[in-house]
């Protein structure tokens, strides 16, 4: 059987909580997931599997047209986010235009937040919930041959309950699951991350994560580390296609613990492969740790700062203090590694314009080399959101609402028992504008790298916007 597998466009997804102008100033990250599946699929039986991506490539209807012909599809499986579900219900429609005889399998974190409400979407034929390493495989398998209604662990239909599949396995072996085939897409499509024009790619070194901060949606499975030996060949094969630089997305890159350090001996090893850079937390990040780092390959960290309260850092869940987030920065400054700064404006916690004065007095005390601003969104399944909905900010099921009927217009909702959404964004440009627009920041990024053209765009269309909102600065 041929299989597709689809990552939508991103053109009607919700806007970012960085903002717009910040979104359009980033490049587009590879299909990482679908070509894990694309591996898993192949490598498990005689079929074939062709990964589109709609976010860097033609259009969508196009590379489904070009499919069309043979005859041979059975199956098209389309990843969905929940903020990109418009252009999730968008691809659907279009595999059904084009390959009408195919089947539709939905799965990413939307289908395991929403299973119910996507499975009666229209068009779709099957939702696969969790990593679908394992279970991808077995559908491919059975639709292959002849089954109909197959049964497996995780999958559900329109006439299925959420229970009847029973909870879908985790690869536990992280080592034992096939490689992504990065050569399958065109690489150099990739580049821009954080305002350089490498070519990159992306990889993971872990599975789930070991916090639990109540803003967070990621599935609450196990954790699971990579061995060192898979990550090195992995980064090998990378730089065998032209990559110059992995950014690894792991919800927490692990940087403490003897595996961190075995990880960046064997890097220090081997200076043929890729730099990289990863997103990790504020606490354990030590002078002697960031040094090891560096002298890795390691050329940014990016890391959620979120707030500058230790109040803050307690309603959010975070185990650290402001006192370890200032060593850290402390830290980077000190052995030269550059360091990207997540903070959010319109926690619970936050009551008045002073507060968010404050955050953004944090922001250039801590002095990272960059800083993103995000308006908190209430996201679906996290402790932040049950407990708006409780004090009557959120309105009860207004996410399932969205996902049984995705509308272009939805507003995802935010804290605004204290400040408006309105006077939040307003907030947003002037925290970019207070901490971007000093002359020393401003020459530090005219001389970081490639990507200053998309930097200064944004820059320009954040000051050009107009200030909205009451008690805007």
């Amino acid at each position: 059987m041929k299989v597709l597998l689809v990552n939508p466009s991103q053109a009607q997804a919700l806007e970012s909580e960085a903002g717009a102008a910040v979104e359009e100033g980033t490049g587009h990250y590879p299909p990482l997931g679908l070509l894990y599946l694309q591996a898993a699929v192949e490598a498990a039986g005689d079929h074939t599997v062709e990964v589109l991506d709609a976010c860097a490539g033609a259009p969508l209807e196009r590379q489904l047209a070009e499919h069309s012909r043979d005859g041979r599809t059975g199956l098209v499986g389309i990843t969905a986010l929940t903020p990109n579900l418009v252009g999730v219900v968008d691809a659907i429609a279009a595999a059904r235009a084009g390959l009408p005889r195919a089947r539709v399998v939905i799965g990413g974190p939307h289908a395991d937040l929403f299973p119910a409400e996507t499975a009666r979407l229209d068009g779709v034929d099957f939702v696969l919930r969790g990593e679908a390493e394992l279970t991808l495989p077995q559908l491919v398998d059975r639709l292959a041959d002849g089954e109909t209604a197959p049964q497996l662990p995780g999958l559900l239909t329109r006439e299925s309950s959420d229970e009847e599949g029973g909870a879908p396995p985790w690869p536990d072996d992280l080592d034992r699951l096939p490689m992504p085939d990065r050569s399958r897409l065109p690489v150099a499509d990739y580049r821009g991350i954080a305002g350089t024009d490498q070519v990159f790619t992306t990889m993971v070194t872990s599975r789930g994560c070991p916090y639990r901060c109540t803003f967070c949606s990621t599935p609450r499975c196990s954790y699971r580390l990579r061995s060192v030996s898979s990550v090195l060949e992995e980064m090998e094969r990378c730089g065998r296609l032209g990559i110059r630089h992995v950014y690894f997305l792991d919800d927490t890159f692990p940087t403490s613990g003897a595996r961190a350090e075995r990880l960046c001996e064997a890097l220090i090893r081997r200076s043929d492969l890729p730099s990289w850079s990863c997103r990790t937390a504020a606490a354990g990040l030590t002078r002697e740790r960031l040094h090891l780092m560096k002298r890795a390959g390691c050329q940014r960290i990016q890391i959620g700062v979120e707030t500058g309260s230790d109040e803050g850092l307690r309603v959010l869940g975070k185990r650290t203090t402001i006192a370890e987030v200032r060593e850290t920065f402390a830290a980077a400054r000190a052995v030269g590694m550059p360091t990207v700064a997540y903070f959010m404006l319109g926690l619970p916690h936050e009551r008045s314009a002073d507060d968010l004065r404050r955050l953004s007095r944090f922001a250039r005390e801590l002095d990272p080399t960059f800083a993103m601003f995000n308006v908190l969104t209430l996201y679906p399944g996290t402790a932040l959101t049950e407990q708006a909905v409780e004090r009557g900010l959120v309105e009860a099921g207004s996410w399932q609402r969205f996902a049984a009927r995705p509308e272009p217009g939805f507003r995802p909702p935010v804290w605004d028992e204290h400040l408006s959404r309105e006077e939040l964004l307003a907030w947003q440009r002037q925290a970019y504008r207070s901490f971007y627009l000093r002359p020393r920041v401003v020459l530090r990024l005219a001389f970081s790298g490639g990507g200053l053209g998309r930097k200064v765009r944004a820059g320009l269309e954040l000051l050009r916007r107009p200030r909205r909102g009451r008690g805007a600065p």
